[in-house]
């Protein structure tokens, strides 16, 4: 029996206090398009934060409709980081085309752009490192970074990491793709050789040869980078570049690039003598016969390494012209392999051997260094030793000691400081520690913060329930604390109990930078002083100075975006709300939560219609944070809004994450029907138009709903959808995600990839939409990115056809250069305009 309905928060503006708005006319194509470009003006997406002397340097990124491109810019905020702080303004700086990456050295006197420029012509050119010196006031170097020896430089903070200092700013890591060799040659190519008769250099027939002239990616977003990722040094002074090469697969075979380890998330021990990094099984460890798709998949097989770097780095920054013992070739039995290695820098190895830190785990990632406390530094790190069949769950915290003055780990005392958790548990004797009646739910982060640690203390990000909140871990023993921040405003106001935190970055002093935000709500910037984040109850509130509010950056030329009209059109209110649903099968017991963002009052008083939004993944959570689409379909759209965060989404405890594989189409849907059903209930809504909105398993759900509850849901937009998993297992960059979430979990490991089997097709058919296709009669729009690797367009397509053949009102977007996401500015806004229409229009 499902328990009563409870409210676990609401915004600062409830339902009753907001204004009553007349009833309103159909709005113009116009009228959508200025809103859209107002709202989404209005998000403030930031990254790669760090404190430098009172200034925060902090980047925003934002849509550019017009150009169908993301812009970045650099703002530097200052914060009351000890005596006499006044606030001033300064202007932000906009990154051009051509900076990739923007790194800062660990004293904040330095700054590292990698930039990619193009010739006259705009074609690619060549790749160009920027040292910035006197605090980023003086241009010193522009080094041309060789190509002799890798290809493109990485900078994918979210994945394979970007370039990292050395604690002496002498040096820099990164993570390049290992450049395919010029050593094929076509059938139809003359022989290098004078007479035809001698060794070739080049391998005949090779140039469309995978392992050869091309490369095996890593699926969806990585289609454009090779999957095969090296680490090299490069040493400022000299400008010389050098590979690492005692790393897992540092012998490959130059001609073959099938296999091996692809690495990143480097940075340099305390000391500056080692490299700790990320090596992902790309053939290699035996784990990975082919490697599937890694973007929001964090099961793929990974460890955490070490690498002596300590005579690589001397001899890099040798500055002599001809350092033989470094530079000389490696003796080699074949012409081809010979010219090879010369092309890839291949090299006497200076430094022996690596050592594999995490032996025993199966996914280790996102390694992060402690400041140093007498000698001592903590190398922590997420880890899950079993592993996770899905594509996301809950990691541990995994640290060792590195002692700075022996310039090694210390391996005996490696420390689980946190487990996986299973279920949530209390954080204190009394379980009053609680984020939407909750205990702590485990750690559900892709990777740690690049600046996260005092010398006493961890902080990072993680989805708690519906909320993201940031917790504090102890580097002495592990203990959790709930850092409940509370951003003081000037007129007065404070922190909603369950608006979204984020932490930015830990400042060398102690403190901590936040960001916060609400569905109704775009982030602002909060800083906590160090005496108050290091004391004992955090979880008591924290106040916090509110150091930015970041007013709106124009998406389009189409309509003047000014502050004030942006925040009256944001004038809704949301709700979070729970409820055990009813028992299916053995499943565990818990709750399932929902966000509710609420229009304002129409003056007829007539009820809003309701958009049902089932989130994608399936392990995935929608928070109560900022979401400018949905933001765009309630405040202006005057829809109802409902995220149901189902059963199988994370941030509730394994146990209720893995409920759902082997139940897709199932459980899933049962738990939005019962959210759907129950708030028509509430009399909040209008029960006779309900729709359903959804991506990728969301739109999976979106097309099993209007298959099972015809009745129900009136209307349907779905981006990207999973509607036949038979049709989708052998064309998807994911196929083990096809027999996991059908079959459940320990059914089939990454290493037994194969077809699938005739009955196999058969479970998988019967889980999906399709199944149900005879009973659609809803009006659906479905939106495809004909780039996307992840869900095939076919599988939209094959739904869109069924169901125009059966006379049901249907339309159908195409986006030729987007992907799984549908995320390029100019799609992004072409498709959400088009989706709320469509409810316009049949709801």
């Amino acid at each position: 029996m499902a328990s009563k309905l409870f409210r676990l928060s609401t915004s600062s503006k409830s339902h009753e206090e907001q204004s009553v708005v007349s009833v309103p006319t159909r709005p113009t194509a116009e009228d959508d398009a200025e809103a859209y470009n107002a709202i989404t003006s209005a998000a403030v997406v930031l990254s790669d934060a760090h404190v430098n002397h009172g200034i925060l340097s902090v980047t925003r990124t934002v849509r550019d409709i017009d150009q169908g491109k993301k812009r970045k810019y650099q703002f530097h905020i200052p914060i009351p980081v000890g005596q006499g702080f006044f606030p001033f303004s300064i202007p932000p700086t906009e990154w051009d085309d051509e900076v990739k990456a923007r790194v800062q050295s660990p004293s904040g006197d330095k700054v590292a752009i990698l930039r990619e420029e193009n010739d006259q012509k705009g074609k690619n050119g060549r790749q160009v490192m920027e040292i910035w010196t006197n605090f980023g006031q003086s241009l010193s170097q522009r080094i041309i970074v060789p190509t002799d020896q890798h290809g493109k430089i990485i900078n994918d903070p979210a994945g394979f990491g970007t370039l990292q200092w050395n604690p002496d700013e002498t040096a820099v890591v990164y993570a390049a793709e290992r450049k395919v060799p010029k050593n094929v040659r076509s059938f139809f190519e003359k022989s290098t050789t004078a007479d035809g008769n001698g060794e070739d250099e080049k391998v005949v027939g090779g140039e469309y040869t995978q392992g050869l002239g091309k490369s095996e990616t890593w699926g969806e977003k990585y289609t454009t980078i090779s999957g095969s990722l090296d680490l090299f040094i490069l040493a400022i002074e000299t400008e010389k570049v050098g590979r690492v090469q005692n790393v897992p697969g540092g012998d490959f075979d130059p001609l073959d690039s099938s296999g091996g380890s692809t690495l990143g998330q480097a940075v340099f021990s305390p000391c500056g003598t080692h490299l700790v990094y990320t090596a992902w099984d790309a053939g290699a460890g035996g784990q990975m016969p082919r490697r599937l798709g890694l973007i929001y998949c964090l099961n793929r097989p990974s460890k955490i390494c070490m690498s002596n770097v300590t005579k690589l780095v001397e001899s890099l920054l040798n500055s002599a012209e001809d350092d033989t013992d470094a530079m000389s070739i490696m003796s080699s039995p074949s012409a081809a392999v010979s010219t090879a290695r010369k092309h890839f820098g291949l090299t006497e190895k200076l430094d022996e051997g690596f050592t594999c830190l995490t032996p025993d785990s199966m996914l280790s990632r996102s390694p992060r260094f402690s400041p140093v406390k007498n000698r001592l530094s903590r190398l922590c790190f997420l880890s899950n030793k079993p592993g996770f069949d899905t594509h996301y769950g809950c990691f541990g915290l995994h640290s060792i000691y590195w002692d700075t003055q022996e310039k090694k780990p210390n391996l005996e005392n490696y420390q689980i400081l946190m487990d996986q958790l299973a279920d949530p548990q209390p954080l204190d004797d009394n379980n009053s520690v609680q984020v939407g009646n909750m205990g702590f739910p485990g750690l559900y982060v892709s990777d740690l913060p690049a600046n996260c640690c005092t010398s006493e203390f961890l902080l990072t990000t993680t989805q708690w329930g519906s909320v993201q909140k940031v917790v504090r871990i102890s580097l002495a023993d592990g203990h959790v604390s709930l850092v409940n921040v509370d951003i003081i405003r000037s007129n007065g106001g404070s922190t909603e109990r369950n608006a979204s935190q984020q932490l930015l970055c830990v400042t060398a002093e102690g403190g901590a930078v936040f960001s916060e935000s609400a569905p109704n709500r775009p982030s602002v910037v909060a800083y906590v002083q160090p005496e108050l984040l290091a004391r004992d109850n955090v979880a008591r509130k924290v106040e916090a100075t509110l150091v930015s509010e970041m007013g709106p950056i124009a998406a389009s030329s189409f309509s003047p975006t000014i502050e004030s009209d942006v925040m009256k059109r944001l004038n809704f209110s949301y709700d979070v709300l729970a409820m055990r649903p009813p028992q299916f099968k053995d499943t565990v017991d818990t709750q399932v939560q929902w966000v509710l963002l609420r229009p304002r009052a129409r003056f007829d008083g007539k009820k809003p219609a309701l958009i049902v939004v089932p989130h994608g993944g399936p392990h995935s959570c929608t928070p109560t944070s900022f979401i400018p689409s949905y933001a765009f379909l309630c405040a202006h759209g005057g829809y109802a809004i409902l995220h149901v965060n189902y059963r199988g989404s994370t941030g509730f405890g394994q146990n209720a994450l893995e409920a759902l594989p082997g139940n897709i189409g199932t459980l899933d849907v049962k738990d939005v029907v019962h959210a759907a059903v129950t708030l028509s209930e509430s009399g909040w809504i209008d029960p006779d138009r309900i729709g359903v909105c959804g991506g990728s398993h969301g739109g999976f759900l979106a097309s099993h709903l209007i298959g099972q509850y015809p009745d129900m849901f009136k209307v349907a937009a779905m981006r990207n959808p999973v509607t036949n998993i038979a049709s989708m297992v052998t064309a998807t960059d994911i196929p083990d995600w096809c027999y996991v979430e059908t079959m459940g979990c320990g059914y089939i490991k990454p290493e037994e990839f194969r077809a699938p089997y005739k009955e196999e097709l058969g479970v998988m058919y019967d889980m999906s939409p399709i199944k149900h296709v005879s009973k659609v009669q809803a009006p659906t729009l479905v939106a495809l990115g004909m780039s996307d690797q992840r869900v095939p367009p076919s599988q939209g397509l094959e739904f869109y056809h069924a169901i125009r053949a059966r006379g049901v009102k249907t339309k159908l977007l195409t986006y030729d250069d987007d992907d799984h996401a549908i995320d390029k500015p100019k799609s992004e806004a072409d498709h959400w305009i088009n989706i709320k229409r469509w409810f316009d229009e049949h709801l």
